[in-house]
């Protein structure tokens, strides 16, 4: 069961374009998960180097970053701070 959405911590960030990003880091994977909050269950794994679109939605929850990707048919979101985007 996943925990009830929060809305008190949560801060909805400007949105950008939709556009293809990376994962920067090179010495950790990124967890995807169902919604922008790590207590939301983990759909998959990014390794360093992966690629994934972002839909340009954003959101802070407890001061962490969140952007919006499209997973499969649906969408997902990931810590922002882990993404550079492509060029």
């Amino acid at each position: 069961d996943e925990p009830e959405r929060r809305t008190s911590a949560d801060e909805f960030l400007e949105e950008r374009e939709p556009g293809a990003w990376t994962v920067a880091t090179s010495d950790a994977s990124v967890g995807v998960h169902s919604a922008p909050d790590y207590l939301y269950t983990r759909l998959g794994i990014l390794s360093p180097g992966d690629n994934v679109i972002g839909t340009g939605r954003r959101i802070a929850t407890d001061a962490v970053s969140w952007m919006e990707i499209r997973w499969g048919d649906a969408t997902a979101w990931v810590t922002e701070a882990a993404f550079a985007p492509l060029s």
